[in-house]
């Protein structure tokens, strides 16, 4: 896949990139290649380049000859998770042991940050999430496992979180626990932290759709 490497199109993809992200574009919307450089006060030729990424990533899709912004159901959410633990679990096993307590420490307190304040919004709760899986996949110093799951991780927040139960203090829960198991260096007690938390992600979801 030929990715932008760098100038105006690679800043204009991010742009693009967060207003999927945070669904300002949801899912299902059409791309109007026009209205969009006229948005972001550019030419068309740089948009188009970043259509065109995104849709190589797969996050938008064309139907009929119109581009539009990928449609995430609860099912597809769900087998997105299923293949996200299987990764997780071998990205988390593979980092142990090539992370400084200096970057867990930082996660920790981002963690503490975001438990403490009294208004943080879900942008925040993702950065923090973010931050540590992401971290995480980098760290197992496999590159396309780290580049698939970095792929998988957008599918997930291109969901409709309105449907979404919150999990921020069960999260940051979790997600010590998992970083109290790569600073004892057990790759093993990592993975199974790891499923934990994307398991009580899946069911606590499904325990909402369902109304329980």
């Amino acid at each position: 896949m030929k990715q932008i490497k760098s100038g105006l199109s690679a800043a204009v993809y991010q742009k693009i990139l967060q207003l999927l992200l945070c669904r300002e574009l949801p899912g299902g919307s059409l791309i109007k290649e026009r209205q969009l450089a006229l948005k972001l006060d550019v030419s068309r030729t740089p948009v188009r380049e970043a259509l065109n990424q995104l849709e190589a990533e797969g996050l938008l899709s064309r139907s009929d000859g119109q581009l539009q912004v990928l449609n995430i159901g609860v099912n597809e959410f769900m087998e997105i998770l299923n293949v996200r633990t299987l990764l997780e679990i071998e990205s988390v096993r593979l980092a142990c042991g090539r992370i400084d307590r200096e970057q867990i420490q930082q996660w920790r307190s981002m963690i503490t940050q975001l438990l403490a304040s009294q208004s943080n919004t879900a942008e925040q709760h993702w950065n923090v999430d973010d931050a540590i899986h992401n971290g995480i996949a980098s760290s197992s110093g496999n590159k396309l496992l780290a580049q698939m799951l970095l792929n998988l991780r957008m599918r997930t927040r291109m969901f409709d979180h309105r449907q979404l139960p919150k999990r921020l203090q069960p999260g940051c829960s979790e997600h010590i626990a998992i970083l109290d198991a790569l600073e004892a260096n057990q790759p093993e007690r990592a993975a199974q932290e790891m499923r934990s938390h994307i398991d009580a992600a899946k069911q606590s979801i499904l325990n909402y759709l369902q109304g329980i």
